[in-house]
């Protein structure tokens, strides 16, 4: 942030060389991913977000959920992992001293995997995740009402910074949400999501590590 703000060059070097992030879309199925949310809304069994975690209006589940055996997961675990690789593969080249590019040449593990569940008026507050290289959310079911880029409700923002600094800088990008669209970025980029006026807003997300 200190660079953004100072106009420092090593900004674009950290967060915006091309590939560093964007959507990828599955090619998923409809009906498919419709089983899929029904899977995933009978594992939301709490009433409320989890304390210390980014979701505000709505629910996580717990454990790993790659670690389940039942289909529709596993299938899409293996749609992520290749995602994953075609990301990686597209990565600017190897840089020794950058905190993702380092890794670039290295194989790619999921770590923790999860799904959010959220509901009207349900947003993310802005939040790294400290424990990957690289982040995920994957789009299951979204209201039929999702907003446009004129008012972006319910869209996953790169780059604006904790409300809590008092930093008026606007997202680096948002990414509209897709059933079916994957979002991958880099851990130490800041990133939120905008409320949505009413419905369901069911995702998949995980964290990427080195081997």
């Amino acid at each position: 942030l200190a660079w953004r703000l100072t106009g420092d060059a090593r900004h674009h070097w950290l967060s915006g060389q091309p590939g560093l992030f964007g959507p990828q879309d599955l090619g998923l199925d409809g009906d498919w991913l419709a089983r899929l949310a029904e899977l995933l809304r009978s594992l939301h069994r709490t009433r409320s977000h989890p304390i210390g975690q980014s979701l505000r209006g709505g629910t996580q589940t717990r454990g790993r959920l790659f670690n389940r055996d039942e289909p529709e997961i596993v299938a899409l675990h293996e749609a992520i992992l290749a995602a994953v690789e075609d990301l990686r593969r597209g990565l600017p080249p190897h840089d020794a001293a950058h905190p993702l590019l380092r890794h670039r040449d290295r194989p790619l593990t999921i770590t923790g995997s999860w799904s959010v569940r959220l509901v009207s008026q349900g947003f993310h507050v802005n939040h790294i995740h400290p424990e990957g290289v690289l982040s995920s959310a994957c789009y299951i079911s979204l209201p039929p009402t999702m907003g446009g880029a004129e008012t972006r409700d319910g869209w996953l923002e790169h780059g604006r910074p904790p409300v809590e600094l008092g930093i008026g800088l606007e997202p680096l990008a948002a990414i509209e949400p897709k059933p079916g669209r994957l979002a991958l970025f880099p851990s130490y980029l800041f990133h939120d999501t905008r409320p949505f006026a009413d419905g369901e807003r069911l995702t998949v997300a995980f964290d990427v590590a080195a081997r």
